[in-house]
């Protein structure tokens, strides 16, 4: 029997493998090694891990189309970030229930998590703030308003390019060219 230190552990390393498989847009395989780390993290009882797992794999159950999986994923991601009381978290939770919704028209759903997200939203230059200004030029595109898109676009960007954070700046630019179709 592993002890809880152990599967903390396993659940870390099963997430790493899942988040990069998910960056690296392998998002069939990304599931598998997403699930591992949430089982481990109930294992060892660390709700921190197992959130962030939740959240990932929500992410790429979106990606890959598999609605009612995401958004069972990340209400509980979600719920665990609010029962842990971490801003950042929820944020993210929020915004990823907002492309959610979003990635099945269902622009109602989309506009009530952007916002719930606009109310716990620090404009500065950290991911969640780059998500959020996508989520937002996202929305702004749906309400037909596509040079305060492209503007908002533009910003998220430069925030993950100046966080080095490429798989980000691609996600971003995919975004962009799917709307200027």
């Amino acid at each position: 029997m592993r002890s809880d230190w152990q599967s903390s552990l396993l659940s870390r390393i099963a997430n790493n493998i899942g988040v990069t498989l998910y960056e690296a847009e392998r998002y069939t395989e990304a599931p598998h090694y997403l699930e591992e780390a949430v089982r481990y993290a109930r294992t060892a009882d660390d709700t921190f891990h197992q959130m962030l797992a939740l959240l990932n794999l929500g992410r790429v159950q979106t990606e890959l189309g598999h609605w009612h999986a995401a958004a069972e994923a990340l209400r509980e991601s979600y719920a665990l970030a609010c029962s842990l009381e971490l801003q950042n978290e929820e944020l993210d939770g929020l915004i990823a229930q907002a492309e959610l919704a979003l990635a099945q028209n269902d622009l109602a759903t989309a506009e009530v998590f952007y916002r719930e997200a606009q109310a716990l939203v620090v404009e500065d230059e950290t991911q969640e703030y780059g998500r959020f200004l996508r989520l937002q030029a996202w929305l702004q595109y749906v309400y037909g308003n596509h040079t305060e898109a492209v503007a908002l676009l533009a910003r998220a960007t430069a925030i993950f390019q100046l966080l080095r954070y490429m798989p980000e700046v691609e996600r971003t630019q995919r975004l962009e060219n799917r709307l200027a179709r």
